[in-house]
């Protein structure tokens, strides 16, 4: 379908310079196809202007997706690591149970002996190792280590129980952290899906970023070629003047201010941002200050204009035309004779323009040339 519209809009340009040719016989009949086309182009501006803003609002939403991307990584991250951190302990606590159990076997171990040796001799047992004292102090002796071994089975049996509770505790620990890791690895989940949807919705918005911007581009190029073209018959009708150069090296239009903004060079259009050949120079100036005619000559065109503004044209005669473009005001009309340093305009932000400034352009046999070639 776009390149459909492009195709439309390229018989569309076609037709126009077409009939221009055809019937635009005089300077005025080809300014006036050329203010059309320029009405066209600036519907294109603002069109432009309209498609940028939503490629704007695509950029400020790609700038909330990536921060989202961000803060999602650092989550994911952030669970990885409990991750770790959880499945190390579980691995630490594995190792306490299956010591625990160690311990319970060779204490269960010795309790049964224990029993076993109270089972074969019962109390008799103690009663005989009592009697058998040789003395009163071999009696006491053999009476505590009697306690000794009944304290020590008793604490025997509390550790057997110590230890079970500490097994039971354990395995019931495990099963929460399990649980709680299993949890863990869901959240994680759940968070690289949102990320890869982030992802992908990412990737789909610059495409479409790419797309527009691409098909702005062409259609842009497409108008300035057209544009272009018709600058190039408008030139042509200027040189079939029948003035003649008076000679001599053009005067600076704008008296006391010799800043240049922006050169006779390949550029960057201020405005919408692509690239394009700047005809003249940009010379800035508060606004109303006097602009003055470079040379003597004829005012060919003193008109407005959607890109220019206010702009004036004078011939100067063999091929030589000099123009003034975006003004605040124009001060002589077309057909006028003016003199060199003559006050035409007062220095304005006409047309397409960003600041008060005087463009300032020179055509020589009908080409725009670099107008510090021809200053004193």
């Amino acid at each position: 379908m776009k390149r459909v519209i492009k195709h439309i809009i390229a018989l569309l340009f076609v037709f126009i310079l077409l009939t221009v040719n055809l019937f635009a016989t005089t300077l005025d009949e080809l300014e006036d196809k050329k203010d059309d086309i320029e009405n066209s182009i600036q519907e294109g501006k603002e069109e432009l202007e309209h498609k940028e803003a939503s490629l704007e609002e695509l950029n400020a939403s790609l700038e909330k997706i990536n921060t989202e991307l961000q803060q999602t990584s650092l989550i994911v991250e952030g669970f990885e690591t409990q991750l770790v951190a959880k499945q190390t302990q579980i691995e630490e606590e594995q190792k306490r149970l299956d010591q625990a159990i160690l311990d319970q076997e060779k204490y269960k171990t010795q309790a049964i002996e224990r029993i076993k040796v109270m089972y074969e001799y019962g109390d008799s047992g103690y009663i005989d190792v009592l009697i058998e004292s040789k003395n009163i102090t071999d009696f006491f002796t053999r009476l505590e280590y009697l306690n000794e071994i009944v304290e020590y089975d008793d604490q025997m049996f509390e550790k057997l129980a110590q230890i079970e509770l500490e097994i039971q505790t354990t395995k019931a620990k495990l099963v929460t952290e399990h649980a709680e890791l299993e949890h863990l690895k869901a959240e994680a989940e759940l968070h690289k899906n949102s990320l890869e949807a982030l992802v992908s919705q990412q990737n789909a918005l610059m495409k479409t970023i790419e797309n527009d911007k691409e098909l702005l581009l062409q259609q842009l190029d497409e108008w300035k070629k057209a544009e272009a073209e018709l600058d190039q018959l408008i030139i042509k009708k200027l040189n079939e003047s029948n003035l003649k150069y008076a000679g001599g090296e053009l005067s600076w239009p704008v008296g006391g201010h010799y800043y240049i903004s922006s050169y006779f060079a390949t550029r960057i259009h201020p405005i919408y941002g692509y690239v394009e050949s700047h005809t003249g120079l940009d010379i800035p100036a508060p606004y109303g200050t006097n602009v003055t005619a470079a040379a003597n000559g004829v005012v060919i065109s003193s008109r407005w204009s959607n890109s220019y503004g206010n702009v004036i044209v004078i011939d100067h005669g063999s091929g030589y035309a000099t123009l003034y473009a975006h003004n605040s005001k124009r001060l002589v009309s077309e057909g006028d004779t003016v003199t060199r340093g003559q006050v035409i305009a007062n220095i304005g932000s006409t047309g397409w323009s960003t600041g008060n400034h005087l463009h300032f352009g020179v055509q020589v046999g009908g080409k725009w040339v670099n107008p510090l070639d021809y200053f004193e």
